[in-house]
């Protein structure tokens, strides 16, 4: 369901009087005077003036986010280590033994004995095909963790663009406010002064409006830390002027929590981490088994003797697992292997956890959108509007006070469907990032099946 943007609900307040009506006091039989009474601008609109869009702000953060970046050096990591895998990890050790030979215990021919030998320990149980497998797996765990990364700051991008978008809307409503309690405090200063209110009615108006100028420090110091944050977001530095152009009001997913649940077992980029980590914890521990026993050495020999004689052939020298086959090392890669399956299972349990929590919490944050479009926003402005009809009309006891009171209602109606929009948006935002799609949250995600006829 797409939600209508606040200005298609509720629109701009009608003025109550022009500058020629007279502005009844009540029915107490108060004299009236001619008091203009201001009609507040319609708020809460989306700006005219050109502004980050949300496909900017994503598109963007993919872009030039340095964090993310470092993320994706990862990958080159990954890559050096399958080029280590597939080369032989041994290169060949040639020796030689140099001798002078002398002596009288018997006739000595060459007097320069020499013994050159070549070795090469071979692996001759497969451990070369065992370390690929556990490279090419730490690479496929690599790509999924980066893109577990991105869909993450993806998301964030997202949330911090709401966030501005909120606190822009949210500092309009205040001024607003604050342009609706000075035109209250003059009106009634004119009432004041024309012996239709008392002072103490001019003083309570006055303390409305500082104090509710109070509030704009707040709500601009709010605004720059959502600029901040989203300029951070985004991996730029010129946060003056950022604003944000669109509107939170996004569509919700056309399908049920349990298709979004196996739309999340099948996008999320962290379980297939996970998944990839496990084949490569079990790969290591197959190298680690493999390489129990150690490597033989080969290599040919040569030798001349004092004697001239000469000796051709080759050597071999076996390690003898007796002290020491690797039981200790095999034992932790196995616990550690042991320990990522259990950490892909609790993943699982996670991802079925998130998707539930973001389902209720959206549903929830839905009902209370629904509540202020349907049971607080309209029938706020049908009243709203009753009472400036009866203004008009001169109907006793609707003086300017209490239309501008119902005024401030509706504006303070106007901030809390803001409240609920934004809670909306982030409930939307956490869905996104349950299932592993920014699509969701920016109100551009398509089911598995739409997506495939289309």
């Amino acid at each position: 369901m797409l939600l209508p943007p606040i200005d298609s609900i509720v629109p701009g307040p009608v003025p109550l009087c022009g500058q020629e009506q007279v502005c009844r006091a009540g029915a107490q039989g108060q004299s009236s005077s001619k008091v203009p009474v201001a009609a507040p601008a319609p708020f809460l609109r989306e700006s005219a003036a050109a502004g980050l869009t949300l496909d900017m702000v994503v598109r963007t953060t993919l872009e030039r986010n340095p964090a993310l970046e470092v993320f994706r050096q990862q990958r080159g990591i990954a890559q050096a280590g399958v080029v280590i895998a597939r080369t032989y990890p041994y290169n060949p050790i040639v020796s030689a033994q140099l001798l002078d030979v002398h002596g009288a215990a018997s006739p000595v021919l060459n007097s320069f004995q020499y013994q050159p030998v070549a070795n090469l320990q071979l692996e001759v149980r497969g451990q070369r095909h065992f370390r690929k497998q556990a490279a090419f797996a730490a690479l496929k765990r690599t790509d999924w963790e980066i893109a577990f990364q991105e869909v993450s700051f993806a998301v964030g991008a997202v949330r911090t663009f709401d966030t501005l978008l909120y606190r822009q809307a949210k500092l309009g409503v205040t001024e607003e406010f604050v342009r609706l309690n000075q035109a209250a405090a003059e009106q009634v200063k004119r009432l004041v002064d024309g012996a239709v209110l008392k002072p103490a009615d001019l003083l309570l108006t006055q303390a409305e409006v500082t104090d509710v100028q109070s509030q704009l420090g707040l709500g601009r110091t709010a605004l720059a830390a959502a600029q901040r944050d989203l300029a951070r977001a985004m991996g730029i530095t010129d946060v003056a002027e950022l604003r944000a152009s669109g509107t939170m009001a996004r569509p919700v997913p056309s399908t049920r929590s349990e298709d979004l649940l196996e739309a999340a077992l099948e996008h999320r980029p962290d379980l297939f981490a996970q998944q990839a980590a496990v084949a490569e914890a079990e790969a290591r521990v197959r190298l680690q088994i493999a390489d129990r026993y150690g490597n033989p050495t080969l290599g040919p020999g040569y030798e001349f003797d004092p004697g001239r004689l000469s000796y051709v052939g080759g050597q071999i020298s076996l390690p003898i697992p007796i002290f020491n086959r690797r039981q200790g090392e095999i034992q932790q890669l196995q616990a550690q292997a042991a320990q990522v399956r259990s950490k892909l299972k609790q993943t699982e349990v996670e991802i079925r956890q998130d998707v539930a929590a973001a389902v209720q919490r959206l549903a929830e944050a839905q009902a209370w959108v629904k509540n202020y479009q349907n049971d607080v926003l309209p029938p706020l402005q049908r009243l709203l509007e009753t009472m400036e009809r009866l203004f008009k009309q001169g109907e006793p006891g609707t003086d300017v006070l209490r239309v501008l009171d119902f005024r401030r209602k509706l504006i303070r109606a106007h901030d809390g469907y803001l409240d609920a929009l934004w809670t909306y948006s982030q409930a939307l935002a956490e869905l996104a990032q349950a299932v592993g799609d920014p699509a969701v949250a920016m109100g551009v995600y398509q089911p598995p099946a739409q997506a495939d006829e289309r």
